[in-house]
């Protein structure tokens, strides 16, 4: 067994190492540097996206401090995706209860098998809590009450799945990604996800549902929507929910809001790229050349660069700020596309493709056709909300 954890690792140290040489130098959350000491040493970690509770993988590096935060909040998504599990078993759901001063754990048993699970307390209604031995009452304290709780903090599970998200898109790019994480729209992200107990994300960033294509992927994905306005990153989590990120842009973003509750948006509306490691990534970045009369933001097109890999292929601009562009390739030109029109492409290689300049009008008039179609999805800047106000842990009391 210790053999076994030695070679383990070793393992996860030349992994490190790996990333490190790639680029992956600076940790995408708080944006501290790395030195190769600290990589080799492990001050510097390998982070799960989504976690490794949750059977995602190590895709990139980030601090230790960022990495020991994001296992907090972490074990919260892990928590939610058990709690689910087991109440599609019919198990029930598992509360805790301070009984007149004496704690016991339960479970709530629905009388319809067919009831949602319950989120919070005010979900309890219509079954039964089996509480089993009691104490004596000499041994309660009958000012105290009875308290019930459902574990695991809703708000924590959402920041979770935010930060994975965020760090799949971030991966996604290579050493391109620091131009994402970055951007001044992603700002009140990184300090939702360096502070997971406060909220400076004031909107839905978290909808429900999941694509309907995602079923028919070998692994997980990350996707661009084309037609909201702006684009949107949108990457489904393993459990029936689905994070929607902002491409990047001039302003900070602190609220998406999808209209309903239901995530519906078409294949063709979509373009998306099979999730993988740092160092596996291939795309092009470059500076753009400044125009008058162009709105500065993030703009979403095609653009043709010199073949790779023995043939052409065309390319994606996901993230265009400060007078920088990212692109990801979209398909080999010619290639039939699968999946009801939906593009999805495997990153390969480890190679960083550099881009040619390109100008901002040139983008502006990229013929994305029917894509230009309006979803009900719009990105706010900071301060446009109030503040949404919930109970974190869903702790309620009966007198």
């Amino acid at each position: 067994m210790p053999r076994k954890k030695k070679r383990r690792t070793g393992r996860d140290r030349r992994l490190r190492l790996r990333l490190f040489r790639a680029g992956n130098t600076r940790c995408p959350i708080c944006l501290s540097e790395f030195t190769r000491s600290d990589v080799a040493s492990g001050k510097v970690t390998l982070e799960h996206a989504p976690p490794k509770g949750l059977r995602g993988s190590a895709i990139c590096l980030t601090c230790r401090a960022c990495n020991n935060n994001a296992s907090r909040i972490d074990q919260h998504a892990i928590l939610a995706n058990r709690a689910r599990n087991e109440w599609s078993a019919g198990q029930g759901a598992r509360v805790e209860i301070d009984f007149f001063g004496v704690k016991k754990s339960s479970r709530y048993l629905p009388n319809d098998p067919n009831a949602p699970l319950p989120t919070r307390v005010g979900d309890l209604r219509k079954g039964s809590l089996k509480l089993g031995a009691l104490p004596t009452t000499a041994h309660l304290d009958i000012d105290k009450g009875i308290r019930f709780r459902i574990p695991g903090k809703p708000h924590y599970q959402e920041v979770s799945m935010i930060k994975s998200a965020y760090l799949m898109v971030f991966s996604l790019m290579g050493e391109a990604g620091y131009k994402y994480c970055q951007s001044p729209a992603l700002k009140p992200v990184r300090e939702q996800i360096m502070n997971p107990g406060e909220r400076t994300l004031r909107g839905m960033f978290v909808a429900n549902g999941t694509l309907s294509v995602t079923a028919k992927l070998p692994g997980t994905a990350v996707f661009i929507c084309h037609a909201a306005r702006p684009p949107l990153w949108i990457v489904p989590m393993p459990n029936d929910k689905t994070v929607l990120l902002p491409c990047g842009g001039p302003e900070p973003i602190d609220e998406i809001v999808a209209e309903g509750n239901e995530l519906n948006i078409e294949n063709d509306h979509l373009t998306g790229w099979m999730t993988c490691r740092f160092d596996e990534s291939v795309q092009i970045s470059g500076s753009v050349r400044r125009e008058s009369g162009i709105t500065d933001g993030t703009l979403v097109g095609t653009t043709g660069v010199p073949p790779i890999d023995g043939g052409e292929w065309e390319w994606m601009v996901v993230d265009h700020h400060m007078e920088q562009y990212v692109a990801l390739p979209c398909r080999p030109s010619g290639e039939i596309l699968s999946l009801n029109s939906l593009n999805v492409v495997t990153m390969h290689g480890s190679e960083t493709v550099e881009g040619r300049g390109l100008d901002k009008s040139t983008l502006s008039r990229v013929n994305l056709g029917r894509l230009r179609n309006d979803l009900t999805i719009d990105g706010r800047t900071e301060g446009t909300s109030s503040q949404r106000k919930s109970d974190d842990d869903g702790s309620s009391s009966v007198d």
